[in-house]
């Protein structure tokens, strides 16, 4: 079965200006984010089988509430929410829209649940831990297809692992590196500056990301580097004994033969 991957969530209301219903989306980007990867990275939760999901806010006409919709390669659901209040929503503080945002995605994702006989659990889990994170959150790097694959997680020489991650919140997207211990305790988070990578897409940052010996550096499409991490200072700073290299072995020497003289007759 398909893991959850996405959940897009819109005002569906021809009522509702253009300006506000791109207003909506930017005031609940982050809290959509922080919980589709509670349920993806965190639980690997299977819904009903769609990667992603589509969840309407306003009338929804002759459309049923619940329906998945064939497509390639994936199928897609769609779900609506036609008693939504868009004048309620922008009229609260950011705080509870965060929470109303937050309350949407539960209630949608719950009573899908209940009708494909998914289980609930994980989705009041991922509400609960998403509400702990104050809606702001760092969290591992998006997924990129194909989607089996998890982000760019590189060991160097030093012992460390470093590992790309952003920081979500509201209006912010940042990009980091988090550097861990053999144990998995987290030794040191560096945020990349946002002017190096401000053209460069989430995808191709994902993949970019290369290691050799001590150093864990990303490169940009074109192969130039414009981010250089020293995981061997952070070992030496925070006093990492670092694992003594192994030896290669030569391999023993052969005697070669010399050839004879040849006798000439």
């Amino acid at each position: 079965m398909t893991v959850l991957q996405a959940v897009i969530l819109g005002i569906n209301d021809t009522k509702v200006p253009y300006a506000r219903q791109r207003a909506f989306l930017a005031c609940a980007a982050h809290v959509v984010e922080i919980f589709v990867s509670m349920l993806r990275d965190r639980a690997g939760y299977v819904l009903d089988g769609s990667r992603d999901v589509c969840v309407f806010l306003g009338p929804r006409g002759e459309n049923p509430k619940y329906q998945q919709v064939s497509a390639k390669p994936q199928p897609i659901s769609h779900y609506f929410v036609k008693d939504f209040d868009a004048a309620r929503f922008f009229d609260a503080p950011q705080e509870q829209r965060d929470l109303l945002t937050l309350a949407i995605l539960e209630a949608a994702l719950v009573d899908i649940a209940e009708c494909v006989g998914a289980d609930r659990e994980p989705i009041r889990q991922a509400a609960e831990d998403t509400r702990r994170t104050g809606f702001d959150a760092c969290l591992p790097a998006p997924r990129i297809p194909p989607w089996d694959k998890h982000p760019p997680e590189e060991t160097t020489g030093s012992g460390l692992t470093a590992t790309l991650v952003r920081r979500v919140a509201l209006g912010k997207n940042d990009w980091g590196v988090q550097v861990r211990d053999q144990a998995g305790t987290e030794v040191a988070k560096v945020w990349i500056p946002p002017k190096t990578y401000q053209y460069i897409s989430a995808g191709q940052l994902s993949r970019r990301a290369c290691c050799k010996g001590e150093l864990f550096w990303l490169e940009d499409e074109h192969g130039k580097t414009f981010f250089k991490l020293d995981l061997g200072k952070i070992a030496k700073s925070r006093g990492i004994p670092t694992p003594a290299p192994v030896k290669k072995l030569a391999p023993p020497r052969v005697a070669k033969k010399r050839p004879g003289k040849v006798k000439r007759k």
